[in-house]
């Protein structure tokens, strides 16, 4: 089972097409692992943000972001 650990630091976009799709905009972060960069979009959007995994180690990292209304 994957580690949850909060991101670092992330950044996006505030709206993209992916909108209507039912995915968040680009998101990237610095993972709260292993420290490395990682991109990607989501639909697993949860209480606490959204989930993403990283690429590099596997860790799930919550993105501290709402979504919708």
């Amino acid at each position: 089972m994957a580690v949850k650990v909060k991101c670092k630091d992330f950044s996006m976009w505030n709206w993209s097409p992916s909108i209507l799709i039912g995915l968040t905009p680009k998101i990237t972060f610095e993972c709260g692992k292993c420290s490395n960069i990682s991109k990607g979009r989501t639909n697993r959007m949860h209480s606490d943000g959204a989930y993403i995994q990283c690429r590099w180690c596997g860790a799930i990292n919550v993105i501290p972001i709402e979504y919708g209304t």
